[in-house]
């Protein structure tokens, strides 16, 4: 009893003051959860689709507040287990925040990484399949739209993004990416106040 405690007091007090593995187990969670909590809320979205104006206000509406609730569960519990692996690396127990910030960042990165490889196989499938490319401008909204049918030039699909969508769009993206680091830090701390030991 004696000799246990006191390895636990010289574990909780060594000089490392982060732990590497923690961090990395909390963005893999993060990423593994939100990808599954982001299918989920898609599939639910799409099976409530109607092909109307409200329909898809709806479904924007509707995947908003799921890719959310997504972000905020996933991270949340990111930064929870983050916090509770690296607990014992922390003598007052007030890293909670580097953990949950650096956990939220590290999985940002490989959600980034992993995203850009999907997209860049998706978008070459889909072009080699149909044989249609897309662009996306924001200059004048009232250009046409220019397609092709040629077999020598692939069909060309034009989408006008006006500058009001756009700066919309990064505002609901940072919002995203802000709610999520709260969230990785708040279950951070939380977890760095459990006294419990494994």
């Amino acid at each position: 009893m004696v000799s246990e405690s006191i390895i636990t007091d010289k574990h909780c007090y060594s000089f490392k003051r982060i732990s590497w593995t923690a961090i990395v187990v909390g963005a893999l969670i993060g990423v593994g959860l939100g990808f599954l909590l982001n299918l989920f809320g898609i599939a639910i979205g799409l099976s409530t689709t109607t092909v109307s104006t409200n329909g898809a206000m709806a479904v924007a509406i509707g995947g908003f507040i799921g890719i959310l609730i997504g972000v905020i569960i996933s991270m949340g519990i990111a930064g929870y287990a983050a916090g509770y692996l690296g607990r014992f690396y922390c003598p007052k127990r007030n890293l909670g925040i580097l953990y949950g910030f650096t956990t939220w960042s590290l999985a940002l990165l490989l959600s980034a990484v992993i995203t850009t490889q999907i997209s860049n196989y998706l978008s070459t499938y889909s072009h080699t399949i149909t044989g249609t490319s897309l662009v996306i401008s924001s200059q004048n909204q009232n250009e046409e739209v220019k397609t092709n049918n040629t077999s020598a030039n692939p069909e060309v699909t034009k989408f006008m993004a006006s500058p009001n969508s756009l700066a919309y769009g990064a505002f609901i993206l940072f919002a995203l990416f802000f709610v999520g680091a709260i969230s990785s830090c708040l279950g951070a701390c939380w977890a760095m106040t459990c006294r419990r030991d494994d």
